[in-house]
C-alpha cells in the first residue's frame, strides 16, 4: 500500500534529522570524506596524545548506551588511552557528579588531551561543557536517559493511537510509528484508544480533536533532537506539554473530519512527493 504523504515525510525527516550517535557530525565543521572500501582509517599525528575516558553509567537498563560515543570519535582518529566504566553508585562516580556537576546520566568525561584534536574540540561546546581542569563534558544527549535532580528516567514515551473502528476506510493510525522510529524514539506504552469509547471521548476534549485517526505524544517526544521542529509542521504542542497530530491531509490517505470522510486525491503517477531542494 502506498502511503505517499506518510513516506514523503519519512524521507524529509531523513534529511532534517542529526542521529546523535553520530557525534562526529556535530562536532566536526566540514563531513569527513568516506574512505575507500578496505581502506584503514584516519591515523592520529605523532603529537596528538592518548585521551582518557570516564564513563558513568545510568541505573536504567533502558537508557542510552554512552559507550558508543567511543568508536564514534576513534573513527576520525582520537586515540584513547585508558577507559573507565564506572556504575553510577560507586563513590568514584559520585566524586565526579559532584566535581563536575553532572544532572544526567550516562555520562562521559574526556581527559584535557581531546583538546589536541581542533576538529572534535573546537565546536565542543555545541554539544557538551568544558570544566575547569580542561575535561570534556558530555550528559544525557541522548534520551533516554537518568535525571539526578528528579531521580527518574527522561525520554520514554507514552504514544497513544486514537481510532475510529467505525471508519472501515481510514489510513492505518500505527503507520506513525515510522515516523517515530526515526527519531531513535523509545516508548514507555503504546495503546489503542477508540475515538468513541469515555478516554477517547476525553482526549477529543482536552486537545479538541477534530479527525482521526490521528495520535497523543507524552510530552518527553519532546527531548528527541528534532522533533519540535519537525512536529510544528504536522501536529501541535498541547497546554500540558503533549503532542496531537493534526495534519491529517499529509498522511495522504482517506481520514475523517468530525463525521465526515476525507479521500485525498492521489497523484496520478503514482510517485512520491520530495522535499524541497535547499537553497
Amino acid at each position: 500500500m502506498n502511503y505517499n504523504g506518510l513516506k514523503a515525510i519519512v524521507i524529509a525527516l531523513a534529511a532534517l534529522l542529526v542521529i546523535n550517535i553520530a557525534i562526529i557530525a556535530l562536532l566536526l565543521r566540514q563531513p569527513a570524506a568516506t574512505p575507500p572500501a578496505g581502506a584503514p582509517g584516519p591515523s592520529p599525528s605523532a603529537s596528538s596524545p592518548s585521551v582518557s575516558l570516564t564513563v558513568i553509567a545510568a541505573p536504567c537498563a533502558e537508557c542510552f548506551n554512552a559507550s558508543l560515543y567511543q568508536p564514534q570519535l576513534a573513527n576520525v582518529g582520537v586515540t584513547f588511552g585508558t577507559v573507565t566504566q564506572l556504575a553510577s553508585g560507586t563513590a568514584e562516580a559520585q566524586k565526579a557528579i559532584g566535581t563536575y556537576g553532572i544532572q544526567k546520566l550516562p555520562a562521559l568525561i574526556f581527559s584535557k588531551e581531546l583538546g589536541s584534536y581542533p576538529e572534535v574540540a573546537g565546536s565542543w561546546e555545541s554539544v557538551g561543557t568544558i570544566a575547569e581542569d580542561g575535561s570534556y563534558i558530555l550528559e544525557g544527549l541522548n534520551p533516554p536517559y537518568y535525571d539526578l535532580a528528579t531521580k527518574g528516567v527522561k525520554g520514554l514515551v507514552t504514544l497513544i493511537y486514537v481510532n475510529d473502528s467505525l471508519c472501515q476506510l481510514c489510513y492505518d493510525v500505527t503507520l506513525h510509528r515510522q515516523v517515530l522510529d526515526r527519531f531513535g524514539m523509545r516508548f514507555k506504552e503504546i495503546r489503542t484508544v477508540d475515538v468513541a469509547s469515555p478516554e477517547g471521548r476525553a482526549l477529543v476534549a482536552t486537545y479538541n480533536i477534530t479527525a482521526t485517526p490521528t495520535v497523543v505524544l507524552s510530552a518527553d517526544a519532546g527531548l528527541y533532537p528534532g522533533f519540535d521542529q519537525v512536529w510544528s509542521s504536522v501536529g501541535i504542542a498541547a497546554a500540558d506539554g503533549s503532542y496531537v497530530f493534526t495534519e491529517l491531509s499529509a498522511i495522504g490517505r482517506p481520514y475523517k473530519n468530525g463525521t465526515q470522510l476525507v479521500v485525498p486525491v492521489q497523484p496520478q503517477n503514482g510517485s512520491l512527493p520530495q522535499p524541497s531542494a535547499a537553497g
